[in-house]
């Protein structure tokens, strides 16, 4: 009789084990995130390189993350590994369109702070960003690598990665005439 039940117990036990390693292959899984912000930067020239960037469908299907957000900090913060001046974005998440993470994506670009609120980005392809800015944001996991900037996230396709939603009026008139 006690051998019934350790044998029904183990038969229990086994079952279960395969049900938790199936249903784990089965389910969606998000890259791993290992702090409290998402840490992104825009790799230079992917936009200009690849047709398919201009297509939305692509980014999504390339994009680990996709994001709805809010710009709501820009400051300069430094240099990077070759003399160009360095921006961070700071963007308030508010909706995850595909994947999950935290609240916050901190977002490195070279650029500048062209005026108040307003970034100015040093390569060809490179978003520029305003504060109170809406935009979506594709996202993908850089695996086994970094970004030139040290961050293991990068926005899709450059500027194409970034999608304005919503205009805070902040971009400047005219074109900018200072050094690049």
């Amino acid at each position: 009789m006690k051998r019934t039940y350790i044998g029904i117990i183990v038969l229990i036990l086994i079952i279960l084990g395969v049900v938790v390693y199936y249903s784990n292959l089965l389910l969606p899984t998000s890259p791993k995130i290992l702090s409290a912000n998402l840490d992104v930067s825009v790799s230079p020239g992917l936009g200009l390189l690849i047709a398919e960037c201009g297509n939305e469908s692509f980014l999504f299907d390339t994009a680990d993350f996709v994001t709805v957000g809010t710009v709501n900090n820009i400051e300069q913060t430094g240099k990077d590994k070759y003399g160009r001046d360095l921006v961070l974005v700071v963007v308030s998440v508010e909706e995850y369109l595909k994947g999950t993470g935290p609240q916050s994506v901190n977002i490195r670009i070279p650029g500048i702070l062209y005026q108040e609120g307003y970034t100015l980005s040093q390569t060809e392809d490179g978003p520029d960003f305003e504060l109170d800015e809406k935009l979506k944001l594709y996202i993908e996991e850089l695996p086994g690598e970094e970004s030139s900037f040290g961050e293991p996230y990068s926005v899709v396709c450059g500027a194409k990665g970034k999608v304005v939603l919503e205009s805070s009026g902040r971009r400047p008139e005219g074109p900018y005439i200072g050094p690049v």
